[in-house]
């Protein structure tokens, strides 16, 4: 036996070896190195006290089921990779990785998944070479000596249908999209059951609303693990509470984060961020389950546990949402917490009390204009918004064209209101820069409309509700005779979701605020802005949120036009800062 034929046995024989019983943290801390693209602090992996657990609970062999009801900065996909690694090079085994889209699938990929065992060759020799002719190792399934890892992404049911493996990894499931046979999450769980004790299901993510939230139903049906951390004073375990953290603010109303504290819940002593982080590094602190005789095992974890988040960070990330009116968003992806919607509808007289008259054709404060064009069989609608820093809008103009939408006339009138330009306050005149317009109905006018006017400035669009579906999504190409034209769908719940969150705003000096012109339509405009309202219905067994009409005479023309001249403002970055920067110059 030769050299090279006493290699391959003696990794055949390695290979047969059965594993050794060991956690995932002792493998990790034993075989994990981190390099610059991983760690801020490269070397040897090193788990946290509050990672111990959720590591060691994969390895776990009466645990089945792992939920972790994350924050944004606590290494979510650090713990995936580890545990990714693990059944490719100690266990080796079939597993899926899940991610909501194909994108964040290549993400994780590329960003995460490639540097990882770059770090770590050990673990990259257990992959098969690549070969044209088979398909292994390509963008969807990397094949390894006793297995293949899977990559899916929410939307491919085919893929869901088609993956069979033991160990399902679900990463960001409160951003999967709700497919035709239901929640894919239930769908690839379905498709690892054959596999009965051996089965194993990760799911992670930040939460997102309340009731329809995925990883809180998935948390709220297991052990209900919290991590709780020992006062330096008088040792009083306690779970990190963003309420507990205490800073000044002066007569004025002006806040100081460098003067954020965090007080014990017992003591009222102050806790440092030093104190913090001494304690989550030296593993001092310990979970503790709500229901500890669940098998299902679920750990929530706020980034108030971070080690390099300090209390003045947070502090400014809190203050930062209020000023923008996205306090979801800190919920959600700071503390780790589901966001409560009312459901409340609004009251468009209070709405109608807001008109006033505009020093110009446009406010100081504005400087970018877009218009949304809603198309019905005997007219055109269209409302004219203005928009400034921190995407505070102003009403300008509300139109409604009557004339036979299949005839040019109609279109005629359209391009002149399009065009007309707006006299800023600093004497420029301000164009409207782009217009969307809806192509649900008579959508061959439309698109023969769009398709002689200047490319960019006016867009189709094409409304798709769903909870989950993205506001905007990458265009598809539609060709209209000589010429192509790009056809947008456009998330309209989340639209509507944004524009009822900001409608709600009372204060004027708060970012999207909606001021209205006297110009608007009425009574009639403000009843359709108002005229519809979110409310739970269960679909294909899960809860989630429907907008429905509830105006007497259903119409909601004046709400579609908001939606699309929203849209028309985000579907490319409007730099609303530097344009406001360039008509200071003007000045």
């Amino acid at each position: 036996m030769n050299q090279y034929q006493a290699k391959i046995l003696a990794n055949k024989l390695e290979f047969l070896r059965p594993p050794e019983k060991i956690t995932l943290t002792e493998w990790a801390e034993k075989n994990i190195k981190l390099g610059s693209k991983q760690s801020a602090k490269a070397g040897s992996f090193k788990a946290y006290g509050y990672q111990q657990a959720i590591l060691d609970e994969f390895t776990n062999p009466y645990t089945q089921k792992i939920a972790m009801m994350m924050a944004a900065q606590l290494s979510k996909s650090l713990i995936i990779n580890i545990m990714a690694g693990y059944c490719i090079y100690h266990d080796p085994k079939s597993f899926v990785v899940l991610h909501a889209t194909m994108s964040d699938k290549n993400k994780w990929l590329h960003g995460k998944f490639q540097p990882m065992i770059e770090d770590n060759p050990h673990i990259k020799k257990r992959l098969v070479k690549p070969r044209s002719d088979d398909g292994t190792n390509t963008a969807e399934m990397k094949d390894f000596l006793g297995g293949a890892m899977y990559l899916a992404w929410s939307g491919s049911e085919a893929s869901l249908r088609s993956i069979s493996v033991p160990v399902v990894i679900c990463d960001e499931v409160d951003a999967y999209e709700m497919t035709k046979e239901g929640c894919a999450v239930n769908l690839i769980s379905q498709r690892s059951k054959t596999f009965e004790d051996q089965a194993k299901m990760v799911l992670a993510s930040t939460p997102t609303v309340k009731g329809i939230s995925t990883i809180e139903k998935h948390y709220l049906e297991s052990n209900q693990c919290k991590y709780y951390i020992p006062c330096p004073h008088c040792k009083h375990e306690q779970i990190l509470s963003f309420y507990q953290i205490k800073w000044h603010t002066d007569e004025t109303g002006k806040h100081y984060p460098n003067t954020a504290k965090y007080e014990c819940i017992k003591c009222k002593k102050n806790i440092t961020h030093q104190q913090k982080r001494k304690i989550i590094l030296e593993n001092k602190g310990r979970w503790i389950a709500k229901h500890p005789d669940r098998k299902e095992k679920g750990f929530h974890l706020s980034e108030l546990y971070a080690p390099f988040s300090t209390w003045e960070q947070l502090v400014e990330k809190f203050l930062k949402a209020k000023r923008t009116n996205d306090l979801q968003s800190f919920k959600n992806t700071v503390l780790a917490e589901t966001w409560e919607e009312t459901g409340e509808t609004l009251q468009w007289h209070i709405l109608y009390d807001r008109c006033e008259v505009y020093e110009d054709d446009m406010p100081a404060e504005a400087c970018f204009i877009t218009a949304g064009v809603d198309v019905q069989k005997d007219r055109l609608e269209m409302e004219v918004v203005a928009w400034g820093i921190g995407e505070t809008s102003w009403s300008l103009d509300y139109h409604i064209i009557y004339g036979d939408v299949t005839q040019p006339e109609i279109w005629q009138k359209l391009t002149q209101k399009i065009n007309k330009k707006y006299h800023h306050p600093n004497g420029y005149n301000v164009p409207i820069s782009r217009v969307a317009i809806d192509t649900g109905a008579f959508t061959q006018d439309v698109y023969s409309y769009i398709a002689k006017q200047p490319r960019g400035k006016v867009i189709a669009i094409k409304g798709q509700g769903g909870y989950k579906v993205p506001l905007v999504k990458k265009p598809v190409k539609v060709v209209v005779g000589n010429r192509s034209i790009e056809l947008y769908s456009i998330g309209v719940d989340e639209a509507k979701t944004t524009i009822y969150n900001r409608l709600n705003i009372s204060n004027d000096r708060t970012a999207g605020y909606c001021n209205f012109s006297e110009h608007c339509n009425g009574e009639i405009y403000f009843k359709q802005l108002t005229s519809e309202k979110k409310v739970v219905r269960y679909k294909k067994g899960y809860l989630a949120f429907e907008w429905v009409v509830t105006a007497e005479d259903r119409r909601n023309e004046a709400l579609d036009c908001r939606v699309y001249s929203y849209f028309a403002m985000k579907v490319k970055d409007a730099k609303l800062e530097n344009r406001m920067k360039q008509l200071v110059k003007k000045c």
